[in-house]
């Protein structure tokens, strides 16, 4: 439905340069170890701390490569960090944690130095995805798709702003719209 996120994928290779041919093999790291944000094993500052969240990217270890390019960071000039934060986005997209996604590109989109219309298109993929809930939901949850669908909507807008010839924003913006008034209805209707 909303195909930003195929947008997404490409922008994780694009920004952390220097791929490696071959793709060695990824450390393991435990489940246990990642929800803390601590690793087993130690993260490079920088570009080549990057590289290893590719790595782990490439592999399918979504979660893993979000906190690996969130470690990268230290020691990154300002653009890098701003490519490597893109990136944990992207791979937390991926791992559908929507919500912890959204809310780096928010802050990366309000910051505004560059790559705008890429992220109001990730952010608005982001907060879709977030919006989506169970049949059998509670009221909170329901009022939040609401707002949720709204904001992706908001950001679809500034997308197709940033970028009138992106037909993909446009196309992402009319199934947002399509959505929301139901979804407006029933946050309004009491349970």
């Amino acid at each position: 439905l909303i195909a930003s996120s195929l947008t997404l994928v490409h922008s994780v290779t694009a920004q952390t340069n220097n791929a490696v041919a071959g793709q060695p093999a990824v450390p393991e790291i435990t489940s246990s170890t990642t929800t803390n944000k601590q690793h087993t094993l130690d993260v490079p500052p920088g570009r080549e701390g990057a590289r290893m969240a590719q790595k782990y990217y490439l592999a399918g270890k979504y979660q893993e490569a979000a906190d690996i390019y969130l470690e990268a960071l230290k020691g990154a000039s300002d653009e890098a960090q701003q490519d490597f934060r893109f990136n944990a986005a992207v791979s937390l997209f991926k791992a559908e944690k929507y919500r912890e996604a959204a809310d780096i590109l928010k802050d990366l989109f309000q910051k505004g130095k560059s790559g705008q219309t890429e992220y109001s298109k990730a952010l608005g993929a982001a907060l879709f995805r977030a919006a989506d809930i169970p049949k059998d939901a509670d009221c909170s949850k329901i009022s939040d798709r609401a707002r949720l669908l709204n904001e992706s909507g908001e950001a679809f807008k500034e997308a197709v702003r940033s970028a009138p010839e992106n037909n993909q924003s446009r196309r992402n913006l009319a199934v947002v719209l399509d959505k929301l008034p139901a979804a407006q209805e029933q946050a309004k209707t009491p349970e």
